[in-house]
């Protein structure tokens, strides 16, 4: 399978450790980019035949693959579309879709009919300002998928209603929230999280964030060590991002109940270590894990305390072999990173954390197709058992003939 190929290439030179750190220089990183995308693009034509034939149908898949900045040109242009998403796993699981979307108000059938609930969220301002996003809509839309086949496919058609009553889910006032077995509460002097439970066990929860200072120095000794790409050093103790009250909405439906925090336009001998999969603390009752979806720096420099660092940015150079500073830009502005951490507490979390780092290596694949509003088929693809000699178009009942039926009107004016 030589489309395989330029990806299976990249990925091999993607676990070099300056690839995973950020210890390259920035010509290297742009390379390394740049093979990703194209074994990517090669791999898209295969796992398009691929699909295509499960579905057994001759149709151009298309993917969304800058979900991440909440822009899909198939979803947002077209009324109609179908949603297909493949399941790598080797057993059934259920997908919290989201797209997103021009209107505020949709329908989800499976192709068995079967509807299914939606919601209609707003776009984070941060997200619709991200450099680089040239989509112009502010809502996404969320349904759940449930029983998708292992190693298999469901397919959803999705349609917009336009005369019904908007099912956009507005922000609530309050601070205490939940959707089944999980749920939070937010302190309401700070606007920050400060209660957490799920499945019956809670913790009190300290959330905040914060930010390093580097170190500048000349880098002549040890003493005067720039903070670099090799060297993390502070310059003096964590600084709390604001000491203001955090404005927050919170969006709470019967699918998802999400909290949008926001600090400021910005955020948008002890070591740190590379995790790449999760950090955990535990006492004598329960355990608390963070699993992460990219490789990260952690700690726990207090007792019962995680810290993650979720990006770096240096203007000076440690002079450790890298020749340069770790200032990457992207649209001539710093660089904007979007990511996701996944919380869960309990006193037997292995097999729980096995599951999410399972769901996330070998994650769903999603599919959308524009769908017209006539449509061509050829008929002998489905009834390739017999010769058709006549066709003639009925009802949808098929006891009539489609030119034979006469709709009734009905005067409502009256």
């Amino acid at each position: 399978m030589v489309d395989l190929n330029a990806l299976r290439e990249a990925m091999g030179m993607m676990q070099h450790h300056d690839a995973i750190t950020g210890t390259e220089k920035q010509h290297v990183a742009n390379d390394y980019a740049r093979q990703l995308q194209r074994g990517m693009n090669e791999c898209e034509i295969i796992t398009n035949a691929a699909i295509s034939k499960l579905l057994e149908v001759n149709i151009e898949l298309k993917t969304c693959p800058l979900l991440n900045v909440s822009q899909c040109t198939t979803t947002t242009t077209n009324d109609s579309f179908v949603v297909t998403i493949y399941n790598p796993l080797s057993r059934p699981v259920d997908k919290v879709v989201r797209l997103p979307v021009k209107e505020d108000s949709y329908s989800v059938n499976d192709l068995q009919g079967t509807e299914y609930k939606t919601q209609i969220i707003p776009i984070l301002d941060f997200i619709k300002n991200i450099p680089g996003r040239s989509s112009q809509v502010k809502n996404e839309l969320i349904f759940i998928a449930r029983g998708i086949p292992a190693l298999g496919w469901k397919s959803y058609r999705v349609l917009v209603y336009r005369k019904t009553n908007k099912n956009i889910i507005t922000s609530k006032k309050g601070n205490k929230y939940s959707v089944k077995d999980t749920a939070f509460i937010i302190d309401p002097n700070t606007g920050l999280i400060n209660s957490l439970t799920i499945k019956n066990v809670s913790i009190d929860l300290s959330q905040n964030f914060f930010y390093y200072n580097g170190f500048v120095g000349d880098n002549s000794k040890f003493e005067s060590r720039s903070s670099g790409a090799y060297v993390f050093r502070p310059d003096g103790p964590l600084q709390k991002i604001t000491n203001k009250k955090v404005d927050y909405k919170v969006y709470e439906g019967e699918l998802v109940a999400e909290i949008h925090q926001t600090l400021n336009e910005y955020i948008g001998r002890k070591l740190y270590y590379p995790v790449t999969t999760q950090i955990s603390i535990k006492d004598t009752e329960n355990e608390l894990a963070v699993l992460v979806d990219i490789a990260q720096g952690d700690t726990s420099l207090k007792d019962r305390n995680i810290e993650l660092m979720v990006h770096r940015n240096c203007l000076h150079d440690d002079a450790f072999g890298v020749g340069e500073a770790l200032n990457e830009t992207a649209f001539g502005l710093g660089l904007v990173v979007r990511g996701s951490h996944y919380i869960t507490v309990g006193n037997q979390l292995a097999a729980l954390t096995k599951d999410i780092v399972q769901r996330r290596l070998l994650d769903t694949w999603t599919f959308v197709v524009p769908v017209d509003e006539k449509v061509k088929h050829n008929m002998e693809d489905l009834f390739t058992w017999c010769e058709i000699i006549s066709a003639q178009e009925t009802t949808l009942g098929g006891n009539q003939w489609l030119k034979d039926s006469h709709r009734l009107h009905f005067e409502t004016n009256r």
